[in-house]
């Protein structure tokens, strides 16, 4: 009964992250720009390959962990329709821009927010299930050093479009005139590591038996 009940728990998993792969995939239909859209949705696409992988050896994630992916992923896939100096209500003029007195659209902090977030939880979810390192001050300083990695290896990737096509990179890079976009960035990455570090110190994961990530 147990068995059966893990099987269908990893057939759910399975059926929703095909589900979102789809309902991302539809969303070009909509976009304002589909070469932009599709260098958006890149990491996700990416993302979803490595899930799909890691489903199929029968690794199950926790429910934090699908919450996560889940989430970060609608925030590429709407960046990706809009382009993120676009997306409604973080303009200027939208509710949230004049409320907060915004000079640029930062759709974009939010995304490199969930980028600091994602890969702490997805590193520190592997370091438990694979026993690397045991809770702790270096734990966190790992995860936090995964996030960083991942957020700085994007930045390189936006750097490099900006010298593919610097008329293309406008739209992608969402930069905004701001001379100092790539630092802060960075820092809502980190700031997103840290606020993963914070809210998951007492998230306790399930027993795994299937197999190890």
């Amino acid at each position: 009964m147990k068995g059966n009940t893990i099987v269908d728990k990893d057939k759910k998993a399975l059926y929703w992250y095909m589900a979102l792969f789809w309902i991302c995939t539809l969303t070009a239909l909509f976009s304002v720009d589909v070469t932009v859209w599709l260098m958006e949705v890149l990491p996700a696409y990416i993302g979803f390959l490595v899930i799909f992988i890691l489903l199929d050896r029968g690794v199950r994630f926790s429910p934090l962990l699908n919450v996560i992916f889940s989430i970060q992923i609608v925030v590429l896939t709407i960046g990706g329709v809009f382009t993120y100096s676009k997306v409604p209500f973080f303009n200027p003029t939208d509710c949230m821009g004049m409320t907060f007195d915004w000079e640029r659209n930062n759709y974009d902090k939010l995304g490199h927010f969930m980028q600091g977030i994602t890969p702490y939880l997805a590193t520190k979810e592997l370091l438990i299930k694979r026993k690397f390192v045991k809770r702790g001050a270096m734990q966190v300083f790992l995860c936090i050093s995964v996030s960083m990695a991942v957020s700085a290896m994007y930045e390189l990737f936006e750097y490099g479009t900006t010298l593919v096509s610097s008329d293309f990179a406008t739209d992608f890079v969402a930069s905004q005139g701001d001379p100092f976009d790539t630092q802060k960035d960075m820092l809502f990455a980190f700031i997103g590591a840290i606020f993963a570090a914070c809210f998951s110190v007492n998230y306790r994961y399930a027993e795994e038996k299937s197999a190890p990530i």
